[in-house]
């Protein structure tokens, strides 16, 4: 079930309750023994109650045999029953007046038509009743900073920090909750959503954003069940400054479905998420390392002033490495300035050493002359070109087998990062364990986490600048404009491209002139009108694919030739299609060459209109080079969409042909894109327009398609 934010449930009450219930309980239940166990260990200073079929003693607790005879109404109830008796016990607990609920058990949605109708039943209820509830399918979820432990497996002893995870999987938030300590990073809540028949991933992000211990929200999903409510969640977190980091398995995932026009082959299931992440502003890892990376770098460095990174390591291989994956990254290294090098052997780099970026200080100074080695660092750090200072497989991030000196090695960071004003990060040769004592280290005098590699650490940094470029985006552009004018738009929902070119022609999309001729005694004059050659399209509603019944004839040269193209088209319309509606033959003048692009919007059954911009023409389905954004759109969104076309080279002019003018196809695809909008409550399903020729500043549109969806036929 989603909620629109303005209609958020209040969640404090469930993820940071004063009382808990727990349902289901008996000396034979694991569930009851887990769930109470954990709330004990994690020091839950609440009143815990629980409910059974009997009177008993259960784990030292004594039990009710019915809700009725609680004497406290709980924040939360733990459901703890299986599947066919949820529903009673959530309405014996409703009528009690609980309105917060945790249900553990599977054998719903998941578990085929019989369990989708328990779920529908329960989600139904609780819409009814105004009720919250996390699951059912899951294991509950950990409030580490409030210390409410409301899980089904055994936490392992985890430290306090700033990443949250909210994930569709029990199991895998298990196994995260166990992770994370070795890379150096804490959890603040961890909420298994499961198969969301009330509470969505959606409100458990709008509930994260909310909280002041959490700096970073990462998600594991393999389904996106409330698209809007998730799109609007991500984008406020991005604007309120906390990344969203999303794991989404499934991504090879494509489209079942079939679409009329060229765009809908393009659009898949997946290049469609990939594309809403990137415009509200979220992060998007392939791995649950590079999650888990990306997630520590954002939590222990925070929203940094730049990228343009000075490298100091020990290790030659390692700047080849670090210069490498920059490189495929389009990170840049900078080249300090000559005071920079100067002042770098001033405080003793030896002179075999280079004085460049990345810096080699070669083993003299990491095992002889430990000494400078901060002072190097820092006027490395101080050249104006760089932004930060990563520090590799030295100081901080020197393995416990190098130098157990854990205490030592982590104040000297906190000196170095002292005497500078930029950001001083720390990166590890490769992925290992962290030494535990770094962990109480962090907990006791702050210092930030260890990157695991250079790969990884890389690849977050990448990840970091992005969505910081795109946070000032959203934060410069506000809300997006939605205003369209005011137009009619005929009543007939079929669609010639006669009457598809004089609507979105009112909505400023530049379209190449035609003129529709009816009987074979216009021709003279509209040829005459336009000279040769010209471009001959049969024009009919119910005949979608002109080329495939050779419904348009190139290069008309003269009169007599465009006369006979007119009957030619008429011929083959009524051949092909009999029973067809023939409007006419569109007779206009050809085009000089130029880039081809196609614009398109389809219909997706999740996440409503989706715009699709690619290089056009006879190459569109060849190379489906193609990037894709949900409407509404931005002139920045149009602007990026152009830049991921493999084929973008082609725009700024390439073997000596003319430059296209980005902000001429900005405005063209805007245009486009907000007459689509306009049309979405007509019943939109489809609209293109293949190919847009692009010649420097001048965009126009040759051909334009518009579909509808069209009303089941009447049944007498």
């Amino acid at each position: 079930m989603s909620f629109p934010h303005a209609k958020r449930p209040a969640l404090d009450g469930l993820f940071k309750p004063t009382s808990i219930a727990i349902m289901g309980a008996s000396s034979r239940s694991a569930w009851a023994k887990t769930v109470l166990g954990n709330l004990r260990a994690g020091g839950y200073g609440g009143e815990v109650r629980l409910v059974g079929r009997r009177v008993e003693t259960v784990f030292g607790l004594p039990t009710v045999a019915a809700m009725a005879d609680l004497d406290i109404v709980p924040d939360v109830a733990f459901i703890l029953v299986r599947a066919e008796f949820v529903l009673g016990a959530l309405k014996e607990a409703a009528d009690f007046g609980v309105t917060r609920f945790v249900v553990l058990a599977a054998g719903f949605g998941e578990a085929g038509t019989e369990g989708k109708t328990l779920e529908h039943e329960i989600s139904e209820y609780c819409r009814e009743r105004g009720l919250v509830l996390l699951g059912p399918n899951n294991m509950g979820f950990v409030n580490f900073s409030g210390r409410v432990f409301g899980f089904g497996l055994s936490v392992p002893e985890t430290p306090v920090g700033g990443i949250s995870l909210v994930s569709q999987s029990g199991a895998l938030a298990y196994q995260m909750i166990a992770h994370m300590p070795t890379r150096l990073v804490g959890l603040d809540h961890v909420i298994t959503v499961g198969n969301e028949a009330v509470l969505d991933v959606a409100a458990c992000i709008d509930y994260l954003i909310d909280q002041d211990s959490t700096k970073v929200i990462c998600l594991y999903v393999h389904a996106i069940r409330s698209p809007l409510e998730f799109a609007t969640a991500c984008r406020r977190a991005a604007l309120a400054g906390k990344p969203v980091i999303v794991f989404k398995a499934g991504f090879g995932e494509q489209s079942a479905r079939a679409a009329v026009a060229h765009t809908g082959g393009l659009v898949g299931d997946d290049r469609i998420i990939e594309a809403v992440l990137q415009q509200v502003g979220a992060v998007r890892c392939t791995s649950l390392e590079d999650l888990v990376t990306t997630a520590a770098l954002f939590e222990g460095y925070g929203e940094l002033p730049g990228v343009r990174a000075a490298v100091v390591t020990g290790a030659g291989s390692a700047c080849e490495v670090f210069t490498d994956r920059a490189d495929r990254l389009g990170l840049d290294l900078p080249t300090i300035n000559e005071e920079t090098a100067d002042a770098l052997r001033a405080a003793g780099l030896p002179t075999f050493a280079t004085a460049q970026n990345p810096l080699d200080v070669t083993a003299a100074v990491t095992i002889d002359a430990k000494e400078i080695l901060p002072e190097l660092a820092r006027i490395l750090a101080d050249d104006p070109s760089v932004d930060i200072l990563i520090t590799q497989g030295i100081g901080l991030a020197t393995p416990t087998y190098l130098n157990p000196d854990r205490r030592g090695l982590a104040e000297a960071h906190l000196r170095l990062a002292a005497s500078t004003s930029k950001p001083v990060l720390a990166f590890a040769d490769m992925a290992m364990n962290a030494d535990p004592a770094d962990m109480e280290l962090r907990l006791e005098l702050g210092t930030p986490p260890v990157i695991e590699s250079i790969d990884r650490g890389l690849e977050a940094l990448h990840a970091l600048d992005r969505w910081s470029q795109r946070r000032r985006q959203l934060l410069n552009e506000g809300e997006l404009s939605t205003d369209t004018p005011e137009i009619t738009i005929p009543d007939d929902r079929r669609w010639s491209e006669a009457t598809a070119r004089q609507v979105l022609s009112q909505f400023g999309v530049p379209i190449a002139p035609s003129t529709l001729v009816t009987s074979v005694d216009d021709i003279g004059k509209v040829s005459a009108a336009y000279g040769f050659p010209l471009v001959a399209k049969i024009c009919s509603p119910e005949i979608v694919h002109k080329s495939d019944i050779g419904g348009v004839i190139l290069n008309i040269r003269d009169e007599e030739e465009a006369r006979a193209a007119f009957k030619t088209l008429t011929e083959r319309a009524r051949e092909h299609h009999p029973d067809a509606r023939i409007e006419g033959v569109l007779l206009g003048p050809m085009r000089p060459p130029g880039v081809e692009l196609i614009m398109g919007v389809t219909r997706d059954s999740e996440w409503g209109l989706v715009l699709a911009l690619g290089l056009g023409g006879v190459w569109v389905e060849v190379l489906e080079d193609v990037a894709l954004r949900p409407l509404p759109v931005s002139r920045h969104d149009v602007s990026e969409m152009l830049s991921e076309l493999r084929a973008a080279p082609l725009l700024d002019g390439a073997r000596g042909t003319e430059p296209a003018d980005r902000e001429a196809i900005a405005d063209a695809v805007l245009s486009f894109a907000g007459a689509a909008w306009a049309l979405r409550e007509a019943g939109l399903e489809a609209m293109e327009s293949n190919p847009v020729v692009v010649r420097g500043a001048d965009v126009e549109a040759l051909d334009v398609l518009v579909i509808f969806a069209q009303p089941p036929p009447m049944v007498a």
